[in-house]
């Protein structure tokens, strides 16, 4: 469930008495919620889901205010003899509530893995060295990587399944490179500075 967005609750209404569950009682019903440690009356009255294919389930429709909380109890009583409502606890994430990939929802990624949404043109760390990069790294242009990278700060590389080329540097920067031309270049650097 999500924190302070209005939702549904569902509780149980059961007769200790005649061991079933109760039906047509709703108006009998004084429900509480304890949200977080504070013991409030909602807004809403309860409403009965059905008295024959579910009986003895009762709903109550919660504000989003109501559910400003982590943790829930719907708890409550009943003026029906025998009969008690079933405490049930909810716990709520607080999470974006609307759909994911819209302004506000949680991130997506499209069909080539690019995160969706994002603002601006720059999808590939390849792209970084033509649009100015960020301000904590340098970043060049791929025809001239192997000239822009310290021999000293690579502290990782390997080959991965695509057959692309990951570099990972002293800094935790990571540069995955998939053109092959740049890839032989850097790798007969590399070959040659460890066999040096």
């Amino acid at each position: 469930m999500i924190y302070g967005k209005p939702t549904t609750l569902l509780y149980i209404a059961w007769n200790a008495e005649t061991n079933e569950e109760v039906v047509n009682d709703a108006a009998n019903h004084t429900i509480s919620w304890i949200k977080g440690n504070t013991l409030i009356t909602p807004t809403n009255s309860p409403t009965e889901v059905s008295d024959t294919l579910a009986k003895g389930v009762y709903a109550i429709e919660m504000t989003g205010p109501e559910v400003e909380c982590f943790v829930g109890c719907l708890t409550g009583v009943s003026s029906t003899e025998g009969v008690s409502i079933i405490p049930v606890i909810y716990t709520f994430d607080r999470l974006p509530d609307v759909a994911p990939g819209t302004n506000g929802g949680l991130a997506t990624v499209d069909g080539d893995n690019y995160i969706a949404g994002i603002q601006g043109t720059i999808n590939t760390l390849d792209e970084l060295g033509s649009s100015g990069g960020g301000s904590d790294m340098t970043v060049v242009e791929l025809n001239s990587i192997s000239a822009s990278i310290n021999i000293n700060e690579i502290t990782f590389y390997r080959e991965l399944n695509d057959g692309s080329l990951e570099i990972v540097l002293s800094s935790g920067v990571r540069i995955t490179i998939s053109n092959q031309t740049d890839k032989d270049e850097i790798l007969s650097i590399l070959s040659g500075y460890s066999s040096s």
